[in-house]
């Protein structure tokens, strides 16, 4: 007869006591950041590769490069190296170059400021909301821009358009509300008194609490009646 339970665990002498178990030791994920030392190693590997694409850029330039481009390796060279006897070398073709695209910068932002201010002022001068001194000036300040600078008026079969349209509204708009206020006017004759005697409103009293001598309609403040 097999023996189990309590009574086993004394004849064996294990009563009470458990076999410890041996755990498995638990190896922590080996963490995605680097160290510090290995961070400073990344960034220097990471600046020489960049050196060494540098200098393989100014070689080719220095072979195949345009004599603008070897120019402008120059004086990047020269900044780097903090040369004080270095001036950039540019002959009078490049300044010339370099004035006309600064200057033609200049005058294509004039000019796209100065378009818009024409096709403001056109605006003005068909807006029939405004004053007919309104409108000369408008059209005054064109003519002054036509002369000053050329400019296009291919917009203005737009602005018509828009403006056409904008008095359409306009008057459906006036149209609406000048039939609500028939309506409206139609509605009170309708229920206006029909007795000639109240056609005037209220008959003014002078006797009770609407006396108009004593706070109601007053009209006079002098009370002339002989019994007050």
């Amino acid at each position: 007869m097999a023996i189990k339970g309590k009574a086993a665990r004394k004849l064996l002498g294990t009563s009470g006591k458990r076999k410890a178990v041996r755990k498995t030791p638990q190896v922590k994920a080996k963490s995605e950041e680097k160290g510090p030392k290995a961070q400073a190693r990344i960034k220097k590997e990471g600046e020489l590769q960049s050196r060494m694409n540098q200098k393989d850029f100014e070689k080719n330039i220095a072979k195949e490069g345009t004599p603008r481009e070897k120019a402008l390796v120059e004086a990047m060279q020269a900044r780097r190296a903090n040369r004080k006897d270095f001036e950039a070398k540019v002959d009078v073709e490049e300044k010339g170059r370099g004035a006309y695209r600064i200057g033609a910068d200049f005058r294509a932002k004039e000019l796209k400021k100065q378009q818009a201010n024409y096709e403001r002022q056109y605006a003005r001068s068909i807006d029939t909301t405004l004053t007919a001194a309104e409108r000369r000036a408008a059209k005054k300040e064109m003519s002054k821009l036509e002369k000053r600078f050329v400019l296009s008026k291919a917009f203005k079969k737009e602005a018509d358009a828009k403006m056409k349209a904008k008095i359409e509204r306009e008057a459906k708009k006036d149209a609406s509300l000048d039939a609500d206020v028939d309506k409206i006017m139609a509605a009170l004759k309708r229920r206006a008194p029909k007795t000639k005697a109240a056609v005037g409103g209220y008959m003014k009293k002078n006797k009770g609490s609407m006396d108009y001598r004593k706070g109601g309609l007053l009209m006079s403040s002098v009370d002339n009646r002989k019994k007050r």
